[in-house]
């Protein structure tokens, strides 16, 4: 709706998950990917990635396996499977194998023969876990099973289990022992900063073919961070809304008050806490400076 009120080819933020051009890496993101790419270059290692719901982590690790091989087959766990055959058979799906009418073994047999294949090709398998914490350990235990090196040369496939604080902690369970010995990398994905944002927004607007200092008026996005924190899913749908809404309005900008009653009135936001400064105590008594020495103990 706002596209050409505001004079852009696109939308401001991508529908699904950004790819290639479209993504926006920072200092941050460009420490991380690397790291990625070695602890994942073993054929079976794991990475744990964490952070706030709606940080981005999906969007860096899809940056980040792109980048690690051009040659891969990716497949991710939106769905919550409650056993060993559910999960196998979300794999198959994921990677486009069909397992309509078959077995348990049958679906294993597959899955089997796909990692030949993979192997025979020189191909990356990655398997990346959403949500990671609300899968049940037993589930955990069987996709470190399936996805461990095998005795007939199999080489397995990498994991990359993404969640939130709590993931490091659910992955602490005993008879997780396996896939924590395949861990190469923890890392944490933390929300922007204002200024992290300011730099998000200028790529976002390049990258739609508009102009950042005709979009957002001074103070924007100072409005922005207090109410989204920085978290990347809050900024977009907030800066969507408020959009929408300066189109329908005829106004020029974003500015710092209809971002607020944006937040506020259309989603439901609460309202950021001031700061407030503490009194100042009282000057104590100008003293005489005193020498801290360690007691010396007699021999």
């Amino acid at each position: 709706m706002y596209h050409a009120h505001f004079g852009l080819e696109r939308g401001l933020f991508d529908e699904g998950i950004a790819a290639d051009a479209a993504v926006f890496r920072n200092s941050k993101h460009d420490r991380l990917i690397p790291h990625f790419k070695l602890a994942l270059a073993s054929a079976s290692s794991s990475i744990v990635l964490h952070g706030p719901a709606g940080v981005g982590k999906t969007t860096l690790t899809s940056a980040a396996l792109r980048a690690s091989s051009t040659r891969l087959a990716l497949a991710w766990l939106n769905g919550m499977p409650t056993n060993a055959a559910e999960l196998l058979e979300l794999i198959l799906i994921e990677l486009g194998i069909g397992t309509a009418r078959t077995t348990r073994l049958e679906r294993l047999q597959l899955w089997r023969q796909f990692q030949g294949e993979m192997r025979a090709t020189d191909s990356r398998l990655f398997i990346v876990a959403e949500r990671t914490e609300d899968l049940s350990p037993e589930v955990l235990h069987a996709l470190d099973q399936l996805t461990a090196p095998d005795a007939v040369g199999n080489p397995g496939a990498n994991l990359v289990l993404l969640g939130h604080a709590g993931i490091h902690e659910h992955l602490a369970a005993p008879v997780l022992d396996s896939l924590r010995q395949r861990i190469r990398l923890r890392a944490e994905l933390e929300p922007f900063t204002e200024a992290e944002l300011r730099d998000y927004l200028r790529h976002q607007a390049a990258n739609a073919g508009g102009n950042y200092a005709q979009i957002f008026a001074p103070g924007t996005v100072a409005a922005l961070y207090r109410y989204s924190n920085g978290v990347t899913r809050l900024v977009n749908t907030l800066c969507e809304s408020a959009l929408d809404i300066a189109a329908i309005q005829h106004q020029k900008q974003l500015s710092p008050e209809l971002i607020s009653r944006t937040a506020v009135s259309v989603l439901a936001l609460a309202e950021p806490a001031l700061a407030t400064r503490p009194a100042a105590a009282p000057a104590a008594p100008t003293a005489a400076p005193v020498a801290l020495v360690e007691p010396r103990h007699s021999p």
